[in-house]
């Protein structure tokens, strides 16, 4: 089925492959500059967007927002936060909710949610979630990331992927077909047509970020790149510092790290939020909860049942089914790993699994995009964004029960957002399984620190 495109302003990035095909030419791959800000002076009242997951927020979110602020001092800031499971396909640190009061403790202006059908999925699918949500505010006119590598040239690379030329089709079947993972694949395969592009899409933030500008671009969203250079430790370095990775905070703190040894990692604010979190039951730590949920299953579930999970493809069933009886969920995650599935890969689908995301629901809401907006948290000036929303072509929601009035690709997502938020709960030391029925979006009056 023909993906539907929704309406947006004429994109900023050049799109080389399209005038390439208008000259009946060959597509240039050569080096050009893509030229991030030439339109930023002559902008009327820009609003940043910023994609994030904040698991948990420390001093390199600060740094990013710090560089934001610089370049665009009065620019509203907007983030698309995750849902309560990651893009790595683990329950996150702390609830969203936590999260949400984290980034408007750091001068968020509002926090709008990507949903768990979003935040759980591959890089494609995170990222055309949550740019699809950012340009359907119809208020955002910036798009602010981080990258190892933000003076990179990325036309060239953008070009390749748009246009699949056969050499790079044949090469990206081959390597497939060998075995490798989808990501390895597409890097060699990249690698063969503009040497250095594999090196550079081996760092995290670097492929994000090429996600992001491919969907901006495939959709003619007028997003204006806004790169930011990512300082600090690297994205699974596992050593605190100033300017830590998540990964490190949150290893610090499962092994029972003080607030003496947090407090050159993370600002003041989050200390206080975690320090509250643990006090309440509701610090998500550990995966022992979530073996005997994935356990319990796989034992009472027969391999065609599997089969209508989404993601669980290419005899994958049969692999959970054969290392059910591993003893811990890191053992079991460690025997079904190989080239051809990544451990993220695995760890999205046992979230995917205990969640029962159905493969037709999957398909039609990656085809379709977020059907819905909704809002987690807001400040003064988010209020006053959101009073521009009637521009919108997607719905916004304060409540999730009211998505499952829009219809039923929206019933479909907010399903599945609810069977999500319950999952975590059940992961946590003091579940409360009704808290996203009765949750509703944060303001600045509600937001003081404990």
């Amino acid at each position: 089925m023909k993906r539907l495109r929704r309406e947006g302003a004429p994109v900023i990035l050049p799109n080389t492959f399209s005038d390439a095909k208008n000259r009946n030419t060959p597509m240039p791959y050569q080096k050009r500059p893509m030229r991030y800000t030439d339109a930023m002076e002559n902008l009327h009242d820009p609003v940043v967007g910023i994609i994030a997951e904040y698991n948990p927020f420390h001093n390199g979110h600060l740094w990013h927002l710090t560089e934001v602020r610089r370049l665009m001092p009065h620019a509203p800031l907007v983030m698309v936060l995750s849902s309560n499971f990651t893009q790595r396909g683990l329950p996150s640190l702390v609830d969203k909710w936590t999260r949400t009061r984290m980034a408007l403790a750091q001068g968020a202006d509002l926090v709008l949610e990507l949903p768990f059908a979003f935040s759980c999925n591959a890089a494609p699918e995170f990222s055309a979630g949550a740019v699809d949500i950012l340009a359907q505010t119809r208020f955002v006119t910036h798009l602010s990331f981080g990258m190892e590598n933000p003076d990179w040239e990325l036309t060239s690379i953008l070009d390749i992927l748009i246009q699949e030329p056969p050499s790079f089709k044949r090469n990206l079947k081959k390597r497939l077909s060998s075995g490798h993972s989808y990501p390895k694949a597409l890097a060699r395969a990249l690698e063969s047509e503009l040497p250095g592009s594999a090196s550079f899409l081996a760092s995290p933030n670097n492929s994000l970020a090429l996600s992001y500008l491919l969907h901006t671009r495939k959709k003619g969203y007028a997003l204006i790149p806004l790169p930011v250079l990512r300082r600090g430790a690297g994205y699974h370095a596992e050593l605190l510092g100033p300017l830590p990775s998540a990964t490190a905070v949150r290893k610090a703190i499962a092994h029972g790290a003080g607030k003496d040894e947090l407090d050159k990692a993370l600002p003041s604010a989050t200390l206080a939020l975690l320090a509250q979190a643990q006090t309440e039951g509701r610090l998500c730590l550990g995966t022992e909860k979530l073996w005997r949920l994935l356990q319990s299953l796989l034992m009472r579930t027969s391999p065609l049942q599997l089969r209508s999970v989404a993601g669980m493809d290419e005899g994958l069933e049969h692999l959970f089914l054969r290392h059910a009886e591993a003893e811990s969920y890191e053992a079991f995650i460690g025997r079904c790993l190989c080239a051809r599935y990544t451990k993220s890969r695995l760890q999205r689908q046992v979230a995917r699994l205990l969640v029962n995301v159905e493969r037709w629901n999957a398909a039609a809401l990656s085809r379709l995009g977020p059907p819905y907006i909704r809002v987690l948290g807001f400040g003064e000036r988010g209020r006053h964004l959101l009073r521009e929303r009637n521009s919108s072509s997607t719905p916004f929601i304060s409540r999730l029960p009211a998505a499952q009035k829009l219809g039923p690709l929206a019933k479909s997502a907010a399903d599945m957002e609810f069977r999500a938020s319950k999952l975590y709960e059940l992961l946590l030391p003091t579940p409360d399984p009704k808290r996203e029925e009765r949750s509703i979006p944060l303001s600045e009056s509600t937001t003081q620190m404990p």
